[in-house]
Parts: C-alpha cells; sequence; structure tokens
C-alpha cells in the first residue's frame, strides 16, 4: 500500500483509526453495561436511609 494519498503523505501507521475505534466502541458498551448494573443494584438492593431503610423499588413499588 502506498504512503501517499492524494497528494499528501500518510504518516498514520496501517490499520491505526480502526484499531482505535473498535477500542471506543468496545470501552462505550463496557461503560454502559457498567452504569445499567449500579443503577440495577442501587435501586434494587441498597437499601437507603431517606425512605427508612428501604430500597429505592421497594418504595416506589410498594413492596419495601
Amino acid at each position: 500500500m502506498s504512503l501517499f494519498r492524494g497528494g499528501a503523505l500518510d504518516l498514520r501507521p496501517q490499520g491505526w483509526l480502526s484499531k482505535n475505534m473498535s477500542d471506543v466502541i468496545t470501552f462505550d458498551v463496557l461503560e454502559k453495561n457498567l452504569v445499567a448494573f449500579y443503577v440495577g443494584q442501587y435501586n434494587t438492593h441498597l437499601p437507603h436511609s431517606a425512605f427508612q431503610g428501604q430500597t429505592p423499588d421497594g418504595m416506589y413499588y410498594g413492596t419495601g
């Protein structure tokens, strides 16, 4: 593959952009999964003092 593209010298290593973009996409998916896990645990398992020791889900659904 030529180092020249459109008359300009391309100094990027081949595959650099695609590798880093896949890392960003993987991190984005991981971040969304971690946030979803945290919110689920917070709402269902973590007692809150403002709710007299009940979980947010327990207060909302009236099961606590």
